[in-house]
């Protein structure tokens, strides 16, 4: 069993999703600040795109039909600052960056841009992938540019970092401060637009709305205690509304900008704008019968009223948003890793016996499995060890610690087919995948 303890570091390190991560063999050095920004970081090239020294055996290089998505992967290495940017249909790596530590990649909806929160380092760095697409003839052609570190947004221990729309919000545990960067597709900066402060530190979240309005989380009595509740603050951080019943806050996600969820030890507080602006609260309670560990601690969904999210440690929570219900989702195994499919519209969960799943939220049930790695026993230090899972395109992409290696998966209504595996050589942490917005 995975215990939660009320730790900031081990929270900060640790109940979030699994994250992948590739990093390796580097190709010649050189200083590169990122601009000539403070705290951005080193960063290297393969030379002429190539593989940097990783054994690309089992990945054959695929050819990207004219205007396609043309993937890259951002991995980070376990226990090292090392971030490498991953061509996906040829496995090569197209650069190798450097920050202080290890860190968890979380993608932003512009589809280029990466933030890499590092508690321990006291940074949040903003990366950007190179991806960019122009309108030619009715559609977009993907073109790359050279990755780039874009700077680092200090503080003393930054945790969660949530995207939404074109900002990204960062809160930082050690201060209780959250600050708002706007990321763009075509501007991006790590200078704080606006800065809000919770009533003390602690382990928190918040997420800025399109309209500036900004949820944000109410410490408990200690700074080493979940939070209680949430505030909810206008775009010139004045009290709109505050909600104090959710005990152990942890996890939050928002289906567009009028509704907003929270995962509780007791269920699921929803958050939802009304008539006039004004908000209310809802809660969703855990179901009947529940274990004592099993509550809801991340999401993952896109808008619309089907939701999952974590249960425990071997079962999912589907949500209806519409009937505010929660019904638990069993899984064979304890659960690894995560993350949602946006192609089929259901979650995906990685299970220790080496199972991929397909998990339907609207029926509550799992949909699909099919092995894809070897089992392995699912570790409690969030900190090493971890598998992850990131969706591409009509593919999910697995990281195996174990093996050292990175797994492609076809999605399919029914099944998953590896299709290509990548020997890494050096054991992955945290990924995503980017290039799909065209």
């Amino acid at each position: 069993m995975i215990v939660i303890t009320k730790t900031r570091k081990t929270l900060a390190a640790g109940v979030a999703a699994i994250a992948l991560v590739l990093a390796g063999g580097c190709a010649e050095s050189d200083d590169d600040p990122g601009g000539g920004k403070p705290g951005a970081g080193r960063a290297s090239d393969a030379a002429g795109g190539e593989q940097g020294g990783a054994d690309r055996s089992g990945w054959p290089a695929e050819k990207t039909a004219h205007g396609a998505p043309e993937l890259r992967a951002v991995v980070t290495e376990q226990g090292s600052g090392a971030v490498r940017v991953i061509g996906l249909a040829d496995g090569g790596t197209v650069r190798t960056l450097r920050v202080e530590g290890q860190s968890r990649p979380v993608r932003t909806e512009d589809d280029t841009h990466v933030l890499l929160p590092q508690g321990e380092q006291g940074v949040t760095h903003l990366l950007d992938a190179g991806i960019r697409w122009e309108d030619h003839g009715g559609h977009q052609d993907a073109h790359h540019e050279r990755p780039r570190l874009l700077g680092g947004l200090k503080g003393e221990y930054p945790s969660h970092a949530v995207p939404h729309g074109e900002h990204v919000t960062v809160f930082d545990d050690g201060t209780g401060t959250a600050q708002v960067l706007h990321v763009g597709a075509e501007d991006a900066s790590t200078e704080p637009e606006r800065e809000l402060k919770a009533e003390g530190p602690h382990h928190g979240v918040a997420v800025t709305l399109e309209n500036g309005e900004m949820a944000v989380t109410i410490p408990g009595k200690t700074e080493e205690d979940l939070p209680v509740g949430v505030r909810v603050h206008d775009a010139h951080n004045r009290e709109l509304a505050a909600f104090r019943n959710c005990p152990e806050l942890h996890g939050e996600h928002a289906v567009g900008d009028d509704l907003l969820l929270f995962g509780c030890l007791d269920g699921v507080l929803v958050l939802e704008r009304g008539d006039g602006g004004k908000w209310a609260a809802d809660k969703i309670p855990n179901p009947a019968g529940s274990g004592e560990e099993e509550r809801v601690s991340s999401f993952a969904g896109h808008s619309g009223d089907a939701v999952l999210g974590t249960f425990g440690d071997e079962a999912m929570a589907a949500l209806d948003l519409g009937e505010r219900t929660m019904r638990r989702v069993g899984l064979p195994a304890a659960r690894a890793a995560f993350t949602w499919d946006p192609y089929w519209d259901r979650g995906l969960a990685l299970t220790a016996d080496g199972e991929l799943h397909g998990v339907d939220p609207k029926g509550a049930e799992v949909v699909a499995s099919s092995k894809v790695t070897e089992p392995f026993e699912v570790s409690a230090d969030w900190t090493k060890n971890q598998a992850a899972l990131a969706p591409g395109e009509e593919s999910v992409y697995v990281t195996d610690p174990f093996t050292g290696s990175l797994i492609e998966a076809e999605v399919a209504r029914e099944r998953f087919e590896v299709t290509r595996t990548m020997e890494l050589g050096f054991t992955p942490y945290s990924l995503t995948v980017l290039g799909m917005a065209g």
